[in-house]
């Protein structure tokens, strides 16, 4: 758990916590939503614009820097608080690390089925253990794989024709990491579409839920507040902010070690495409190119951060990797090689030596 010492009271906390002298990663934000997650819904409505709870005691008072915009991202603190007997300080850390476990897990078993769906090679279902992103959220308690996790697990229900299932994930998912937007999206225009042909309305409705859900849930979130504040910062022109966060990026070679795996197997999706237009209208086509059009137009506020932009640019790599099951049935050997390496120079020389 990596918390810092300006956001957190440290004599509350466990001997085991280490606090750093910083202010960084959003893995501490998930830690103090967890403590109490339904008190810090109930606040954060009453009081949007307070970086810190007024009705929390002085153990609680961990700094939010925008507690709009973290709380609607409640589904993995409420799952840590759940699961550690209702926020208890000492297991909650532990948890949080679990769950991303969980999450990994559940990615790959959801791969698994999706291979076995599309005829692909089983073995591809490892792949996003190939991601840099995943580690990075395993190494700072971030939500973003677990919200992919869930949202993949949804899009292979639908596949198999579940749409019940697929909103219920699709709920969660959008409730944990709202980036995973695009990969659902993909699904439910491609099947909406199906069902709209059909007259199925009642289904169309069912399809739509992790949408409107989320919307709602933001919604009522933000009510009071002026604006979360993020919404226009993190989007710029398109490539502008690749552009721009390169040149500010204090370790460039850490930078093309993150970018250069997602932009293989995204060259790799779009050769399938040029040979294939037909797939583009398929569920996994169109996430995959809602997700490219997001991740060229995020700014340099992502870019500029080797870890920011590999988590955020997870979604992208899942749309390019079930694109390529469904359609091509297997991975370039040069992508492997390449996401590999890569990998293991980002977790030996970034995330476990920070």
């Amino acid at each position: 758990m990596v918390l810092y010492e300006n956001n957190v009271n440290k004599s509350c906390l466990d001997d085991q916590i280490i606090t750093w002298p910083d202010q960084k990663y959003d893995g501490q934000y998930y830690f103090a939503l967890a403590l109490n997650p339904i008190q810090s819904v109930a606040t954060t409505i009453r009081y949007p614009e307070t970086i810190y709870h007024p009705e929390q005691t002085p153990c609680q008072k961990i700094y939010l820097d925008n507690p709009v915009l973290r709380t609607k991202r409640i589904g993995y603190p409420l799952l840590a608080w759940a699961a550690s007997g209702f926020g208890k300080v000492k297991v909650l850390p532990f948890v949080l690390v679990a769950l991303n476990i969980l999450g990994i897990a559940l990615a790959v078993g959801a791969c698994f089925f999706i291979c076995r769906a599309f005829d692909a090679p089983i073995a591809y279902s490892l792949m996003p253990l190939l991601f840099i992103g995943l580690w990075m959220c395993l190494f700072r308690d971030l939500a973003d794989q677990l919200g992919i996790a869930l949202g993949v697990t949804a899009l292979a229900f639908l596949i198999r024709n579940n749409l019940y299932w697929f909103a219920i994930l699709g709920i969660a998912a959008m409730l944990t990491k709202e980036t995973v937007v695009f990969i659902l999206l993909g699904g439910g225009i491609s099947y909406g579409i199906q069902l709209l042909r059909r007259q199925r309305f009642l289904k169309i409705l069912v399809a739509a839920l992790p949408f409107l859900v989320y919307l709602s849930w933001s919604t009522i979130i933000g009510w009071g507040a002026d604006s979360d504040g993020t919404l226009f910062k993190h989007f710029d022109w398109p490539f502008a902010g690749m552009v721009k966060g390169y040149k500010l990026a204090p370790l460039p070679v850490f930078w093309w070690g993150a970018w250069i795996p997602v932009a293989v197997i995204t060259l790799e999706s779009f050769v399938i495409l040029w040979k294939k237009p037909a797939a583009i209208k398929s569920a996994t086509g169109l996430a995959f190119v809602l997700n490219f059009l997001f991740v060229i137009l995020m700014s340099m506020a992502i870019y500029e951060d080797p870890f920011s932009f590999a988590r955020n640019i997870l979604p992208l790599q899942y749309a390019a990797l079930l694109l390529i099951l469904e359609h091509h049935k297997k991975v370039h050997w040069a992508t492997i090689a390449i996401s590999l390496f890569a990998t293991l120079f980002f977790i030996r020389d970034t995330i476990l030596h920070p």
